[in-house]
């Protein structure tokens, strides 16, 4: 398929349009500064000079910056106009109570909930705002907030809002945007929104929306500011998210981000969110609805009250989903009517839905190097990690898939599939030109098709047989070994520690053989070599060669490049030996040479020091620079733990626990670093 078939290219690959942002913050120069008085136990005093002082910028030639004092101040609303930057001090606390407006439409006065706004309510001049060319250039730093909607935008261009920590609020929202352009909204807390009707269960923390007479009432209905102008370049980063910190009350978050509208196919364009913490929602995490050109990345999703889709994606165009962690709720994904879903690289772990990621009517779908982890299956329906249901192009490859509950038995107490992914679709339609390529799953989860699945004579899909990763065997010494005893505990092996990194290698073989070398000894040593080993050493998709240190303190000739295949009284001669037994195996497997880590003298141990000569005249370095010079030699990959273990003599004592064998927390140490680097090599 020409789609995809690699992890996606962001800068090159024109189906990953990444935001397009500019501009988000104007240098404001030559700024006039003004101070807000002392705070005032009045609220209409404390509103008067506010907006007295905001006023300014409407007649002055320079932009403006308003700093308010420490302190509590009460307000109603406040309003910000062109080039004018507000700064909070880090205790300063705004109490919001609504303010009211003369509304002409109804002949009444209208409440408006808004802590900040940049158009004024039923204002003749404001009201005739379209497009980006409302009050532009603001920027709101800084303070606490508590009570009303902390933010209405309309129609503005350039506006930061930056380390805000915005309380209890009381109005729907905590933050509008609605019909802007270039929006920051960085560092700042979000904590409780009011408790809503059953019916509002879905409400935004910070709503992203269109500028309409529904949404942001204001104005007459008809005025020209409801122009429907989508929002184009919002940032939302490093924000958290999260219930009221006040035990006494009983808000919490419905939706942190997003909207819940649709406005006659008009899409939100260039959204992203990243760095932002999400806990406690009871709806959604993020609900990214008729979007377009979205990003969601290195968050952290979580919530174990919510009820709904830590993402719920919509009607949206383009949207990539990168990592992120998804933690708990009932369900990590849910994407709807979406062309251009792009989910890689995130950890999924700890849902309890029946199913973790589920398409529905979406397009152009790519589900790869995602690991899904640690799920209970309660459903006595169909379970499934991936759903795909009348899905269009799909390509889902390289994922893991493990420590997944098994399905419980149906209503009629019969067992049930427990599967990877689920392939379905509604009556009349089909899910169709899909590869399902390799990923790493547990042996009982299958891929499952239903009678409405058709594919192209391009597509493969493979059997959960084929779905089951690659093989490892690890070949080596008495280290490669491990379970070596210092009488009291086992120290476990290294292998242990590189597994659960390896994201590709299901199946490993352990093939360490104490006192085993690359050399065959003709100088009187004992100890044998990995050659007499070659034929119950099993074929695999990886091999890992961990041998010298034994060559070192026997004293092997290291022999050279010129040493013949079949010359096993050199380790030159011993290492081509066995790279022609593995590549007989599989010509295909990959080969990674790892070089043996430093060694120190230990009474009833180690008897020879890595720095000291042995009596063919080498140091352990010289063994070690013949198996990088091998390896290059043959192309193949090395794991140099002689320069990177950690192991010296300043820590051979706490890594080593006979000058030579790995305690415990050395296994953990190299097993890490082997595994790191395994996992970037296959």
């Amino acid at each position: 398929m020409p789609w995809l078939h690699k992890q996606p290219d962001l800068k090159n690959n024109p189906l990953y349009l990444e935001p397009r942002v500019t501009g988000v913050e104007s240098s404001l120069e030559k700024v006039a500064v003004y101070i807000m008085p002392p705070p005032n136990s009045d609220k209409v005093v404390n509103t008067t000079n506010f907006n007295n002082l905001s006023a300014l910028a409407l007649t002055s030639n320079l932009p403006i910056e308003i700093r308010f004092q420490s302190g509590t101040y009460n307000i109603q609303t406040l309003f910000v106009f062109n080039n004018t930057k507000v700064k909070l001090q880090t205790n300063t606390t705004l109490n919001f109570t609504a303010g009211t407006f003369y509304n002409p439409e109804t002949g009444g006065n209208s409440t408006v909930s808004s802590v900040f706004m940049n158009a004024r309510p039923y204002n003749s001049d404001d009201s005739n705002i379209t497009g980006y060319n409302g009050h532009s250039n603001i920027t709101i730093e800084g303070g606490t907030v508590y009570g009303g909607c902390f933010m209405t935008m309309m129609h503005g261009n350039n506006i930061t809002v930056r380390n805000v920590k915005i309380m209890d609020a009381t109005a729907d929202h905590s933050f509008q945007v609605n019909s802007s352009r270039n929006v920051l909204i960085e560092g700042c807390e979000f904590y409780g929104v009011p408790v809503q009707d059953v019916s509002r269960n879905y409400v935004e923390c910070i709503q992203i929306d269109w500028c309409t007479s529904g949404g942001a009432p204001g104005w007459v209905s008809t005025a020209p500011i409801y122009d429907h102008t989508t929002n184009d370049g919002v940032i939302i980063r490093n924000c958290t998210f999260g219930k009221s910190l006040n035990p006494t009350k009983l808000q919490t978050i419905y939706t942190a981000i997003g909207s819940h509208s649709t406005d006659g196919g008009r899409k939100n364009k260039n959204i992203l969110i990243e760095g932002c913490k999400f806990a406690d929602s009871t709806y959604a995490n993020i609900t990214a609805r008729e979007m377009e050109n979205v990003t969601i990345r290195n968050n952290s999703f979580s919530s174990t009250d919510i009820n709904g889709n830590l993402l719920h994606i919509d009607g949206t165009n383009n949207i990539n989903v990168y990592g992120n962690t998804f933690k708990d709720g009932r369900r990590a994904i849910y994407a709807n009517a979406t062309v251009g879903l792009h989910v890689y690289n995130n950890d999924i772990y700890g849902g309890w839905s029946y199913q973790i990621f589920t398409t529905e009517g979406c397009e152009n779908i790519s589900i790869v190097s995602n690991s899904f982890r640690d799920f209970t299956f309660g459903s006595t329906s169909a379970n499934a990690i991936i759903a795909l249901r009348s899905a269009k192009r799909f390509f889902v490859e390289n994922n893991m898939a493990y420590n997944v509950s098994l399905s419980p038995l149906n209503s009629t107490g019969a067992a049930q599939d427990t599967m990877f992914v689920f392939i379905y679709a509604t009556t009349g339609d089909t899910s169709k030109d899909g590869f399902i390529g390799r990923n790493m799953v547990d042996d009982y989860m299958k891929i499952k098709l239903d009678s409405k699945v058709t594919y192209s004579s391009s597509v493969n899909v493979y059997t959960a047989s084929q779905n089951a990763g690659l093989s490892w065997c690890s070949i080596g010494d008495s280290i490669t070994n491990g379970g070596n005893s210092d009488g009291t505990s086992t120290q476990g092996y290294y292998q242990e520690y590189a597994l659960p990194l390896i994201h590709n290698v299901k199946t490993h073989y352990k093939r360490g053989y104490s006192g085993y070398s690359a050399t065959k000894y003709t100088n009187g040593a004992t100890g044998g070599s990995v050659q007499d080993k070659t034929a119950e050493i099993e074929t695999a998709d990886i091999y890992t060669i961990f041998l010298g240190t034994n060559d070192f303190s026997r004293n092997a000739p290291i022999g050279s490049t010129a040493d013949a295949i079949g010359k096993l009284d050199s380790f030159w001669g011993g290492l081509k030996q066995i790279y022609v037994d593995l590549t007989n195996k599989n010509m295909n497997a990959t080969i990674i040479m790892i070089t043996p880590m430093k060694r120190t003298v230990v009474s009833g141990g180690s008897t020879i020091h890595w720095n000291t000569s042995n009596t063919a005249g080498f140091k352990l370095v010289d063994y070690v620079n013949a198996i990088k010079e091998f390896a290059s030699q043959y192309g193949l990959p090395v794991i140099d733990l002689f320069s990177i273990s950690g192991v010296s003599d300043q820590t051979a004592s706490t890594l080593l626990y006979d000058g030579l064998h790995p305690r415990v927390v050395g296994n953990a140490r190299i097993g890490k670093l082997i595994g790191r680097q395994m996992n970037s090599l296959v």
